[in-house]
């Protein structure tokens, strides 16, 4: 009697071991489920919220993308957009920067919050910490074709007291360290142009349409100004006759006299 008493005391201790193992395998996998859902929420929330971002609809995006933020969602596009968002629609550049410096955190390589960080920094006009930030992005995206804020850059250096020359030699700097950054070789170019050294403008007009055949109507007229200052007349025509066709202003009296010389 005993020893049934003992085997039934057993059987009991086993079956409450079991019961409490399937309750707690249970709760496992409804632990799982409610993670999975979880996270799905959170990528269904990501998607959502690039919608509106596409749809410019920044108020709804920025709802939808600080939700997923807060539930753990660490996408690159999610920190890059929010940030965007606060940068330019809120004009909240702390916490533009804030969340730029986040997705940074978790993307150290993303060379895109490195190059926001550095459009970030020229508004503020912290000259120093927009050239680092934009140095790193070229670093991360060698094959870009990124570009400086260069009306920004030479804005604060003559606002710092910069010569001409000084502005000229910061620009060189630029493109010696990225030959890909077209307002770079802009700024350098038009202070050739300017200063009489018309060939190597022209090197570096080429070499823009070269990098950015749509930037071509920003330099076609100054190209043209080179040829003509260069005597090659014929080519100076050519280009101003395209200068005007895109709306820029070419006097008449100017290509009356350039075809004029060709006539000679």
């Amino acid at each position: 009697m005993t020893n049934k008493i003992s085997i039934a005391k057993d059987y009991i201790i086993i079956l409450k071991q079991y019961i409490a193992s399937v309750v707690l395998c249970f709760c496992f996998i409804f632990i799982l489920l409610g993670c999975s859902n979880t996270l799905a929420h959170t990528v269904n929330l990501a998607e959502l919220g690039n919608k509106y971002f596409i749809e410019h609809n920044y108020d709804e995006a920025l709802k939808v993308y600080e939700e997923a933020i807060t539930k753990g969602y660490k996408s690159l596009d999610v920190f890059y957009n929010t940030g965007f968002i606060y940068h330019y629609e809120k004009k909240d550049l702390k916490k533009a920067e804030e969340l730029y410096k986040k997705g940074l955190l978790i993307y150290p390589n993303a060379e895109v919050f490195h190059f926001a960080l550095s459009q970030l920094y020229f508004t503020t006009d912290n000259l120093i910490e927009a050239i680092k930030e934009y140095k790193l992005a070229v670093k991360l995206s060698p094959g870009e074709p990124l570009t400086i804020n260069a009306n920004k850059a030479r804005e604060l250096l003559e606002r710092q007291g910069k010569s001409k020359e000084e502005v000229y030699n910061f620009f060189l700097e630029i493109v010696a360290f990225n030959p890909k950054d077209s307002y770079a070789l802009y700024e350098v170019a038009d202070y050739e142009k300017n200063y009489g050294k018309y060939k190597q403008a022209l090197e570096k007009y080429k070499k823009i349409i070269e990098i950015s055949p749509n930037k071509k109507s920003i330099v076609v007229k100054d190209m043209g100004a080179c040829y003509y200052k260069l005597g090659d007349y014929k080519t100076a025509l050519s280009y101003f006759e395209e200068a005007k066709t895109i709306g820029d202003f070419v006097p008449e009296k100017l290509l009356q006299e350039i075809k004029n010389k060709l006539l000679k």
